[in-house]
């Protein structure tokens, strides 16, 4: 599980601040044996992000408007995958009337004001939902209010991985800025009836209006430094853990809506380690640590992961948001997924860092 290490603002040399907004996971299995995390499904924010993926699985995500009135939303869906573009857009608004919830195919698009027998320009801001080629791919989406009541939309999100395997569920990660602050995480992971989607995933994005995000090379976060004291302020080091408690530093990692372009390497989702690799790249140096935490006598194991700091396109004007997902194993054929959003709050509290490729 994802555990929130701080309770207090810390600060760093670059004056870098995060908000932690945790939200339970849900699965067949109750909250993985925990209580509920931070966030209950019936609180309401105004921008939702969730996860997909459609190599060999398929993901549905959905929203739901808990207000009495009508509001319309921002569907932005952005594909890692595209042969043709870099975290290429599409996008379109769409109407709920109060109370309404709608469930998205990622594979087979469907705008919720147009759906049962509804028309495009019934209401002046519904539109019909693009049409792209999301197969065999893998991205993020991001639902923003464009207007109606505040903190109205609530979400969540479920991937079936192929046929008869795992379903992971969890509820969309939402900006909430009353959530407690951090800048490092620790991420529990174990080897439970195999490690299907024990990946961690990372998405970054600017907002650029209230109502609209972008995303793609040149915004992204990064985690842990190359040397000195390992828990040292600033910028510790990436550390993973076996059961035992025995560590492993690791190289610095970044994460953002991209793919390498020589190695093929995924920034949007890394595996943990040689041990667990990345559930759709498994032959490509693809992991945030280059060691072996699970074996035979040691089932489970925890990444320290502290913050460095954002590179944007714009900091004096727009605020930059981290997106947190790691698949879990229940080990009873369901699945669940810890989700996390961190925010950087005003361009004045960052720095440009150099764009880095891959991990180790």
């Amino acid at each position: 599980m994802l555990q929130d290490i701080m309770s207090k603002i810390k600060y760093l040399l670059v004056l870098a601040f995060l908000l932690v907004l945790p939200m339970q996971a849900m699965a067949g299995a109750g909250f993985n044996g925990t209580l509920p995390l931070v966030d209950q499904t019936d609180t309401g924010v105004n921008r939702l992000i969730y996860y997909w993926d459609t190599r060999d699985r398929d993901t549905l995500f959905q929203l739901t408007n808990t207000s009495t009135s009508t509001i319309v939303v921002h569907v932005q869906i952005f594909n890692v995958g595209s042969p043709a573009v870099v975290c290429e857009e599409v996008n379109w608004d769409d109407v709920y009337t109060g109370g309404d919830t709608h469930v998205y195919d990622i594979e087979n698009l469907v705008s919720n004001c147009t759906a049962d027998g509804g028309a495009a320009g019934a209401n002046p801001a519904c539109e019909s939902a693009p049409d792209p080629d999301l197969s065999n791919s893998y991205g993020f989406v991001s639902i923003s209010l464009v207007s109606g009541d505040d903190f109205a939309m609530i979400g969540l999100f479920r991937i079936l991985d192929g046929p008869g395997g795992y379903e992971y569920r969890t509820n969309a990660a939402g900006e909430d800025f009353f959530a407690d602050n951090t800048v490092d995480f620790i991420l529990n992971f174990n080897s439970v009836d195999g490690t299907s989607l024990s990946d961690v995933v990372g998405i970054t994005y600017e907002e650029v209006d209230f109502d609209t995000v972008t995303a793609g090379p040149g915004i992204h976060t990064h985690f842990g430094d190359v040397s000195g004291n390992p828990f040292e302020d600033p910028f510790p080091q990436i550390l993973v853990f076996d059961e035992f408690e025995d560590g492993t530093s690791c190289s610095p990692t970044v994460f953002e809506c991209s793919v390498d372009p020589v190695t093929l390497v995924s920034n949007l989702n890394r595996g943990i380690d040689n041990s667990i690799p990345n559930s759709k790249q498994p032959d490509l140096n693809n992991r945030i640590c280059n060691d072996s935490t699970l074996s035979a006598s040691n089932d489970a194991g925890w990444l320290f992961l502290p913050f460095n700091g954002f590179n944007a396109f714009d900091f004096e004007q727009n605020d930059v948001f981290f997106a947190g997902f790691l698949g879990l194993n229940n080990g009873n054929g369901t699945g669940s997924m810890d989700s996390w959003l961190s925010a950087g709050i005003d361009g004045e509290f960052m720095i440009p860092l150099e764009p880095i490729v891959g991990s180790n």
